[in-house]
Formats: structure tokens, sequence, C-alpha cells
């Protein structure tokens, strides 16, 4: 038989089951309401009889047979008129199951939402044969998916839950936070500074790491999916400018003490090989994913993060880079690049918010820092900008003063004598040291609250982040 000739799932008897039961019992509203909508019912009727019961109960009113039929009017008879409202209401037979009625009669109602997807989807499939390709095939399976995700979603019920619960949850994140040394409510960064200004990365927040090359940014952010892991946040990283390989040697050099460039060279004794074998092994035990596609087009980081979520659950999306996605989630051109990247920002946002985690995304700089004295950047060199300030709701810079005064190594003018320039030598290896492994993290935007300057201290070496001791 083909699909055009089969009836929808749904199930008669289940319909009026519930329906049975709340105009026997209509207390009951308040044990389904949560669950059941009317457009779960297949039979017109049906749809009409509970908009009418649902609407009683919302004005406090008792939604009897009678008061059913009063509230429905002139569409009384379409519905069967009191006869079959009475029914309804004598041929119960359980008012105890009714919570499985409403899960039933959902269920046939979330298969029946399925079916034109599925319908829609092999129309697009066969476009190619009519000439009618409007839509790149990873765009429409990104659009399938994620109208599948909210359906998906629109299974888990809510409810009013007792105050002690709620008391109860509080208490559980206090202490939670307590034993972070912080008063930590999202996904820790593992940086005390960084964690009491933000209070921990927060759900549906895009966070923008932003600075020049060398500056750290990757660095930072598989630093802080280390620590999330660590604290049992479920992290997926998508890693488009490094391999996975060269990921997880910068996060062993970090952990063992032994640099990575020595990890890659096999420029390690017995011992340190020991060292990096223990800090692999610590390390392959932490619920972290990782996707080293290049050029992955936003669709895809999209779809694969949704998957995964399906999977195993992500409390955490890392996209390294923003600057190296490809294309758009729709397919379109663009006339120049800062549409396509705020295009590009707007997507992670609505990530972040479809999958209800912090989503950070590593961006670059433009090239206008390199040309100021004052080289601390600001949030109009970010890079082909597009919206990203607008999207994002942390965008935090990085700064090292170290980088560029070792770039400015003094030479000796013409006019200047020995001392005069030994002196000039010393003060600046006096500043070179004074900003060796310092950090400057420019919280510039903050959605939530404060901004300003954090540092950190940071082993360009190894990759490793701690907080700033100050001396």
């Amino acid at each position: 038989m083909s699909d055009q000739l089969r009836e929808p799932p749904h199930n008669d008897e289940l319909e009026c089951a519930l329906l049975g039961a709340l105009l026997y019992a209509p207390a009951t509203y308040d044990r389904i309401s949560d669950l059941t909508d009317p457009n779960h019912f297949y039979t017109p009727a049906h749809v009409l009889i509970y908009t009418a019961i649902s609407e009683l109960m919302n004005q406090n009113r008792d939604a009897t047979p009678l008061m059913v039929a009063e509230h429905l009017g002139g569409k009384l008879e379409s519905v069967g008129g009191k006869r079959y409202l009475f029914e309804l209401s004598t041929a119960i037979i359980s008012v105890r199951e009714i919570r499985h009625y409403a899960e039933s009669v959902r269920d046939l109602a979330l298969r029946r939402a399925m079916i034109p997807l599925f319908h829609t989807a092999i129309e697009d499939a066969y476009a190619p044969l009519n000439g009618e390709i409007n839509t790149t095939i990873t765009s429409r399976i990104d659009s399938l998916e994620s109208e599948l995700f909210q359906l998906t979603h629109l299974q888990h019920e809510g409810e009013l839950r007792p105050w002690a619960s709620v008391i109860d949850e509080a208490m559980n994140e206090a202490s939670v936070a307590a034993k972070r040394q912080g008063s930590v409510v999202g996904v820790p960064t593992g940086l005390s500074d960084l964690d009491a200004m933000l209070g921990g990365l927060q759900p549906s927040d895009l966070i923008i790491l932003a600075g020049r090359p060398g500056m750290g940014k990757s660095a930072l952010a598989v630093h802080i999916a280390e620590v999330a892991a660590i604290n049992a946040s479920k992290v997926a990283i998508f890693s488009l400018e490094m391999s996975g390989s060269q990921l997880a040697q910068r996060r062993m050099g970090a952990r063992s003490g032994i640099s990575a460039d020595l990890i890659r060279r096999g420029e390690t004794g017995d011992e340190a090989i020991g060292q990096v074998a223990q800090a692999g092994q610590e390390l392959r035990a932490l619920p972290i994913y990782v996707d080293d596609t290049a050029a992955l087009p936003l669709a895809q980081i999209k779809s694969r993060s949704r998957r995964q979520a399906r999977r195993t659950g992500v409390d955490l999306i890392i996209v390294d880079h923003l600057q190296r996605i490809a294309g758009s989630s729709q397919g379109r051109r663009y006339a120049n690049r800062v549409s396509e990247v705020g295009e590009t920002s707007r997507g992670l946002k609505d990530l972040a918010k479809a999958m209800n985690c912090p989503v950070i995304a590593v961006s670059q700089l433009s090239r206008n820092v390199e040309a100021r004295d004052d080289k601390r950047p600001m949030l109009s060199d970010l890079r082909e900008s597009g919206d990203i300030e607008q999207d994002a709701d942390i965008v935090a810079f990085l700064y090292r003063d170290s980088y560029y005064l070792q770039k400015v190594e003094p030479r000796q003018k013409g006019s200047e004598n020995d001392q005069r320039f030994s002196d000039r030598y010393m003060s600046w290896q006096a500043d070179v040291a004074e900003s060796e492994n310092l950090l400057d993290l420019i919280v510039s935007k903050n959605r939530h609250g404060p901004t300003g300057s954090i540092s950190c201290f940071f082993d360009v070496r190894l990759g490793r982040f701690a907080d700033f001791q100050k001396t």
C-alpha cells in the first residue's frame, strides 16, 4: 500500500479513554496538562473537546460534560452533541491510567509529525532528477536533523517542582562550587579569576576567544576543555586547523611537562616517555570528543553536535577556529567575507541556544593591531568581524606583552655610547623577564556581568595555563 493511502498512526480508543477520564474526573487534568496538547489528537472532534476541557480548567471551572457542552456552543453538534460527551464520561476504562493514555496519544502525534518531514526529505532527494535543486544536500540534512532534534525535545515534559526540591538543587550547586573553590555555577575554565568574573561558562552562551597568532588561543580553548572534562562535562571539539593527534600531543605535553615539540620529534628519553604515557592514560579517560575535519561547514558542525548529544550528551562545544568554517548553513553566496563570517557567528549562537550549552569559538584578529603602538586588542579588531561582537555573549582577547617585546630587541644607535646602550638593553631584558609566562585575558564584553583584564600564567613551551601568583 502506498504512503498516500495509508492512514497516519492514531488510536481512537486511546483518545476516547483519555477524554473520558478527564470528563469523568476533571481534577485529573493537572496530571496530564504538561504532556498533552490539542494537536496531539487525531480526530477533529477530539481536538475540539480537549481544547474546551483545557480552556475551562485554565479558568478554574470544572470540565464536566454539561460545562464542556455549554462551552462548545455552536461547535457542539460537530463533536457528536451532548450524547457523545456523556458516552465518553461513562465508558471510561481507568482514571489511574490517565497519564499512560496521555503519553501514548502524544507518542502517536510525534509519529504523525515525522511523516511529512521524511516525505519532504524524500522529495528533496529526488530533486536532481527533476532539475529542481534549491538547496545543497548538506543543508537539507542539517535542516532535517534540526527538525527531528526539536521533535525529540518536545517529549520532555516539565512540571512545577516543590520548593524543597529547588532548594536541594541550589544547595548541591553551592556544594560543587565550594569544592571548586569559587562561585562557579557553569562550566569551569580552571582559571580562578576568570571563573569569578564569569561564574563559569553558562549554557546557551557564545564565547569568543580572540587574539593575534602566537597568543595561545587554541591552547587556552583546549585547556578549558580538559578542565571541563575533569569536572564531568562532556566536551565536543571541532579542530578545523590542527589535527587530533597534534591536539593530543599538546595536552600530553602540558600534563607531562615534556614539550609537544620534543614528543613530535621523538627526542625523549625512557623516563620522559614514561611521563608522556602516564599523561596519555590520564587524558584518554576524559569525556572529550574530537572532530578534526578541515574546513567543515557550519551545517555539519551543527549536525555532528546534535548527533553527539544524542549519543553521549554535550556540555561544551569548542570550535577552533571561526574563520576556518567553510561556507554557510544555507549554501548561499556572499558578496564579501564579512557577511559570511557574520552568518557563521549567528549560526554558532543558534547552536549554543539549541544545545543549551556554552560554545567557545576561537577567532583571529585583523592585522590592524600590529600597526598601533598599543597592541592590546579591542572589539574593533575582530577580523572580518561581521556580527561577531553582537552575537557573542562574552568576548575575551588574549594578549602577551612578551611576544611583542621579544620582537624589538634593542640595537645600539650610532650616537649612543656603550654604557647607555647597556642600560637600555638591561632594562629591555628586565621587561622581557617580568612579562615572561604572563598572559592578559581582556574580557571586553560580558553580557552577564563585569568586564576587565585578568592576568594568568601561560607556559608557552608547554601550553600550560594556571592562575597568576602575585608576588
